[in-house]
């Protein structure tokens, strides 16, 4: 067996071949000094029984994972207690090991019980849960619930007082805490979302291109949360969308504007933090968020701290690592000074930690601006911005300001004409220099401080995290922006599922210069009783969609045919109501079995959102509009007679941008059997000149026909 040591945790050039090994449990790599491939190595541990035996005591986490898959293959490892880095954590995932084997290692290792008991929920080992005679433990609950083992799960759930013993952060049992369910725990189907080890790879602490816009529905940060240890490294990923933590809108979305219940459900909690921290909500967020920050929280931080002095308040008296960050300690000063405290200001602060925006969303007096230069000299730059925004004249005057780009687009902007001339005078002496552009100051002027709003209402928006944009509010560099999933909030549902349905997001500015259109060609066709009117605006759009089970498509494909005489009436209501819309100078364009809906048995058009208003003279016989004429609307109409004659859906689509010429005759089925073939034959044979040339003739022939039937 080759032995390893120390020496082999200082190499760190590794092949992506011997990662592959370690995965599969085939070879341990010779060079282990990489975060990725220790991960590798005891990820083939966990999956492989008895492989990695010859690393045992050479690194902790090791020899945890080591012991995890012995107990795993019910093989009860010798543990010291007195060295309770050897002790693993999760012990039911891959494999979940006998109840025996679990029974016996709560009797041998007391303190291991809460993870016994845990086992059992993930294996529904619900007579020996019951004999651990546990407290209630939110842990316990969640793996139950999420494993579908409900007499577990409710024998906790029905306890007044519910406790935490584990942290799956730390990996750590507690001293057991009343608490409740906080989607803090790592459940097994979470275990089972993977990522190829060959991602990107930062740092010890966060080595994995995961988490927020790549993945919200990934779950927990993974530099947050990691039970196993081998940061679900894989040999390929999981399709998210097959996963529990896919954030789904219509599930996430209700709990951003409603009180959050006491116990959460089964869910990805990142993007509550997220909008927690955003909106400065102090209880959510206190609540809510985890050990380590996951991605975008810090900029969220900072937009909530500037816009809420509440929240500037907590966060200044938290004593995390997170909040000791210079940014936040400046995001803070900041909202304290445009409330006009400079308790916190002296000549020693830090000028890392001092603020350049301190004129959003509030402007400080003057006099909180003259005492904060005498103060700290060196802000001068901002204090000068502000005065200038503010039109603080004699101030600004004081300060004798130096020109430089941020400063003199300002001035630019001021109505006050005394800025920019003062500062052009001053730049033959004393020159025009860029300001210094690290992030803190890529402030944009005034004028434009306003968060913009979204241009789509996007598919799964709750899944895209906050927008980081190069536009909009910069705090001291910081932007973030949930203009997307505010809309989402606030989209009705029919718009949403139309998104959902359609897998394609709506322009915002399409979709109003559409409801405008359709609107204007309501206008035009006035009350028919063959044609759909919308019963309010958002429906001018979606009628037609979310008719989906009342369309003439769904209905031919789930209804017996009728009677010969039922589908005549049908027709005639179609050519009476295209006649219609003809003669009212309009091309319908559209011209689809979706858009035409059953509504007690009687057949309505609807969607005009593509149609084509004519003008008033127009010769509809000879009219061409955007290569679309009376003759290419016959020939779907024919389509969609065809389809009712048959009784069945044919979908056609001939003309597009690729293929503009008519249809050859060979293309067409035959129609000669059918009672209405000479019809449908000649519309497609582009022998009607005009839709009332159809209609007249449909009428004509069909109710002999009828009459016959």
């Amino acid at each position: 067996m080759e032995t390893f040591n120390h020496i082999n945790l200082r190499i760190k050039k590794v092949k992506n071949d011997d990662l592959v090994q370690a995965l599969r449990g085939q070879k341990i790599p010779r060079a282990l000094g990489e975060e990725r491939t220790r991960r590798c190595v005891i990820r083939g541990i966990r999956y492989h029984h008895g492989f990695g035996t010859e690393l045992r005591g050479l690194l902790p986490e090791f020899t945890r994972a080591l012991n995890a898959r012995s107990i795993m293959s019910n093989e009860i490892p010798d543990m010291n207690p007195e060295y309770p880095e050897e002790f693993p954590y999760c012990i039911w995932h891959p494999n979940i090991a006998s109840v025996a084997t679990y029974r016996e290692l709560a009797k041998r290792y007391p303190h291991m019980k809460y993870l016994v008991g845990r086992a059992c929920a993930v294996a529904g080992y619900t007579e020996l849960f019951h004999e651990l005679d546990l407290l209630p433990e939110c842990h316990i609950a969640e793996e139950a619930r999420e494993s579908g083992h409900m007499a577990i799960y409710d024998a906790i759930m029905k306890t007044s007082v519910k406790y935490n013993a584990m942290n799956d952060y730390t990996r750590e049992i507690l001293t057991p805490v009343p608490g409740n369910l906080n989607g803090d725990t790592a459940i097994r189907s979470y275990l089972n979302i993977r990522f190829t080890f060959d991602k990107g790879w930062y740092s010890n602490t966060n080595w994995l291109m995961s988490s927020s816009y790549h993945g919200l529905h990934w779950a927990m940060d993974d530099n947050n949360c990691d039970i196993t240890e081998d940061r679900r490294v894989d040999e390929s990923d999981t399709d998210p969308e097959t996963t529990p933590f896919a954030i789904k809108d219509e599930e996430i979305l209700p709990m951003l504007y409603n009180p959050l219940p006491a116990d959460l459900p089964t869910l990805n909690k990142d993007l509550l933090v997220l909008t927690a921290a955003f909106y400065g909500d102090v209880d959510r967020y206190a609540r809510l968020r985890r050990p380590q920050t996951v991605r975008s929280e810090l900029d969220c931080l900072l937009r909530g701290i500037y816009n809420n002095t509440m929240f500037a308040m907590w966060c200044s008296l938290q004593k995390n690592s997170t909040f000791q960050y210079n940014g936040i300690k400046a995001a803070i000063h900041a909202r304290f000074i445009m409330n006009g405290d400079l308790s916190r200001i002296t000549p020693d602060t830090p000028d890392n930690e001092l603020p350049y925006l301190i004129w959003y969303p509030s402007i400080p007096r003057k006099s909180v601006l003259r005492e904060l230069f005498r103060r700290q000299p060196t802000m001068k730059p901002a204090i000068a911005r502000t005065c200038i925004i503010a039109d603080y004249e004699d101030l600004y005057d004081l300060l004798d300001a130096d020109p430089d780009t941020e400063i003199m687009e300002e001035a630019r902007d001021s109505r006050n004409p005394h800025y920019i001339q003062d500062l052009e005078a001053k730049i033959p002496q004393r020159g025009y220099k860029p300001f210094p552009r690290g992030v803190t100051y890529e402030i944009p002027r005034k004028l434009k401080m306003f968060e913009h709003p979204p241009s789509h209402l996007w598919i799964n928006s709750a899944d895209s995290g906050p927008n980081l944009e190069e536009d909009g509010i910069s705090y001291n560099g910081s932007i973030a922006s949930f203009k997307n999933l505010q809309l989402s909030v606030s989209a009705p549902d029919l718009l949403k599922r139309l998104v959902a349905e359609t897998h394609c997001p709506i322009e915002i500015d399409e979709y109003y210069d559409s409801l405008r259109h359709e609107i204007q060609v309501h206008e035009r066709l006035g009350n028919n009783e063959g044609i759909m009117p919308p019963t309010c605006p958002s429906e001018y759009r979606t009628g037609a969609t979310f008719a989906k089970k009342n369309n003439l498509e769904f209905y031919l494909a789930t209804h017996p045919e009728p009677e010969e005489s039922f589908k005549i009436n049908w027709i005639l209501s179609l050519t009476k109501t295209f006649s219609y819309v003809h003669s009212r100078r309009v091309f319908i364009n559209q011209i689809y079995l979706s858009n035409i809906l059953v509504i007690e048995d009687e057949l309505k058009l609807t969607n005009f959102t593509e149609s084509i208003l004519l003008p008033p003279t127009a010769q509809m016989d000879t009219v061409c509009e955007d290569e679309l004429t009376a003759k290419t609307e016959i020939l779907q109409l024919g389509w969609i007679i065809y389809s009712i004659a048959t009784w069945r859906v044919h979908n056609y689509r001939f003309f597009n941008r690729l293929n503009t010429s008519w249809p050859t005759l060979e293309s067409f089925p035959p129609t000669d059997d059918l009672f209405c073939g000479r019809i449908v034959g000649k519309c497609w044979r582009e022998e009607y000149d005009s839709m009332d040339a159809l209609n007249e003739e449909a009428h004509s022939l069909l109710q002999q026909t009828f009459k016959e039937c």
